[in-house]
């Protein structure tokens, strides 16, 4: 393969079934339970105690949708009985409530290691002056088991280098690439990491090279195959410490792709065509907000590294840079994210979005993330003037999570605002793309969450997916933080006048509203 030099003028994280293999023409099939959207008015709910009156109107022509919002951080569910109040019993015990896993994602188990690092790990000595030696090859330690610590050494070929970063090509994968497919690869990053470093800032440089490597190898195919699933790509943080104490360590910064893999002979098959127009645009500038992210809270800012969930959101929507303006105005979005955002929309009511890092769990975190950077950019976030502003207000602080969003958003240090936050976001996430939203606040405008999508794998989004209400007494519960959202059919209201929602765990930051149509 020919060496190509670009001079400069100027600009995945785990993947998860059901996918077998992935191509275009791919589609997402998991069940799930919608009913037709209603809209038109909606109230606020008065939450009280362990007893709170709906009044709803039982006249209505039409269904009536109950929203439902949820900040608590340590509950793994919050229960909930609705009732008929002529009828209403005294309050049940709840069964022992689902728990839901804060581990077990590769990207979670990322994120961990990231933590455990102390200002007193030594990073890689920048005076022993690890500049690549100007030749077309060279071995890297590549992570091969994330349970045992353990590593394969690959020799790849330096394939393309611009000012900012060098592209390595396993040797066993140069047949995978043409060289035109590796400048195309090449210069399309380039664009979207100038964006990335313009509102993120930069990533460090520990070993004083000025660049950073992109490796592209089967060895991550394999790690995602070792586990189960796929990996498409990722960032270690640990590549940037000393390797007398981190053996496996690059003493660089790198990020790591797989690569294309028709018969599966590593993994789950990938073709060529899906590769370059789906997961490598999208999983290198993931996996490169990691690395900045990393270097502004832990290096510059000599803080806590950033929580697993919010660090996810921020990598998916920097995947979404691909299609920023050159007002800084992000309309459209990644081929990646409505897949993932599939997944949060086919139970929202199962997916606690801050509580980990799965594929269900970060489509529903980036879609909030999503959600208050178009707030913010339509002025409606007091704290940042701007889409960019509440970006980089994330990114470069030393606030962590919730407490980030909330400062990112208001200004203040206020943990209670996350729920007024959710408030929004539960009330954009059904009335969006209905005809049914009153206002801005009511909207996403930078992707659709009802029809298809331009994704190379068929996706469908039909808005959340819906808990039916057949009788009373009606048990539910939902993430302690999230949203879930409650049909109650016209059947079932000509039959009963009035509801209660008893709250059977804890009342405190629970929210919700009535929609129903005119």
């Amino acid at each position: 393969m020919a060496l190509c030099l670009i001079s400069v003028c100027l600009t995945n994280c785990s993947l998860e079934k059901p996918w077998e293999s992935l191509s275009e023409g791919s589609t997402s099939d998991l069940n799930s339970h919608y009913q037709t959207p209603v809209g038109g008015n909606f109230k606020a709910l008065t939450i009280n105690n362990k007893i709170s009156s709906l009044n709803i109107d039982t006249s209505s022509k039409d269904d009536v949708v109950l929203v439902m919002y949820s900040n608590n951080s340590k509950l793994n569910r919050v229960a909930f009985e609705l009732d008929d109040t002529a009828k209403s019993s005294s309050l049940i015990k709840t069964n022992k409530l689902e728990v839901i896993s804060k581990a077990g994602s590769f990207d979670q188990w990322l994120r961990d290691r990231e933590a455990s690092l102390t200002p007193e790990d030594i990073v890689a000595d920048s005076s022993q002056n690890h500049f690549l030696t100007k030749t077309t090859q060279r071995t890297f330690k590549v992570i091969n088991s994330f349970s045992n610590n353990t590593f394969s050494t690959v020799t790849a070929e330096l394939a393309y280098e611009n000012d900012y970063y060098e592209i390595y090509i396993d040797e066993r994968n140069l047949d995978q690439f043409t060289d035109d497919d590796i400048v195309t690869i090449g210069d399309q990053f380039e664009e979207t990491m100038l964006k990335e470093q313009h509102v993120f800032g930069e990533e460090s440089d520990v070993n004083g090279d000025g660049k950073f490597a992109i490796l592209l190898t089967q060895a991550v195919n394999e790690l995602g195959a070792s586990a189960g699933s796929m990996i498409t790509g990722f960032f270690y943080a640990l590549d940037l410490f000393d390797d007398n104490k981190y053996p496996f360590s690059n003493e660089m910064e790198i990020l790591y792709s797989c690569v294309p893999d028709p018969k599966g002979d590593n993994g789950i098959a990938i073709s060529k065509s899906f590769a370059l127009k789906s997961i490598l645009p999208s999983v290198i500038p993931h996996e490169y907000q990691h690395m900045i992210n990393f270097n502004q809270h832990h290096f510059i800012e000599n803080s806590v590294v950033e929580k697993g969930w919010l660090n996810e959101a921020l990598s998916h929507l920097a995947e979404d840079f691909m299609e920023m303006d050159e007002e800084g105005v992000i309309s459209s979005y990644a081929a990646e994210n409505p897949s993932r955002v599939f997944n949060f929309l086919s139970e929202p009511h199962n997916t606690c979005f801050t509580c980990g890092t799965s594929l269900q769990q970060r489509g529903g975190s980036y879609l909030f993330i999503k959600y208050l950077y178009e707030q913010a950019e339509l002025g409606l976030l007091p704290g940042s003037a701007n889409g960019i502003e509440f970006l980089r207000s994330l990114v470069q602080t030393d606030k962590q999570g919730v407490y980030n969003v909330v400062y990112a958003a208001y200004g203040e240090d206020d943990k209670n605002l996350f729920l007024d936050l959710l408030a929004d976001f539960s009330l954009a996430v059904y009335l969006s793309d209905t005809d049914f939203a009153a206002d801005e606040t009511q909207e996403f405008f930078g992707m659709k969450l009802r029809g298809a999508q331009n994704d190379y794998r068929g996706t469908y989004l039909q808005g959340p997916s819906m808990i039916e209400v057949d009788a009373l007494p009606f048990n539910f519960t939902m993430p302690g933080v999230g949203v879930a959202y409650l049909q109650i059919p016209k059947e079932l209201l000509t039959k009963t006048k009035s509801y209660t929602l008893k709250h059977l765990t804890t009342v405190e930051s629970v929210g919700g509203f009535l929609v129903w149509g005119d």
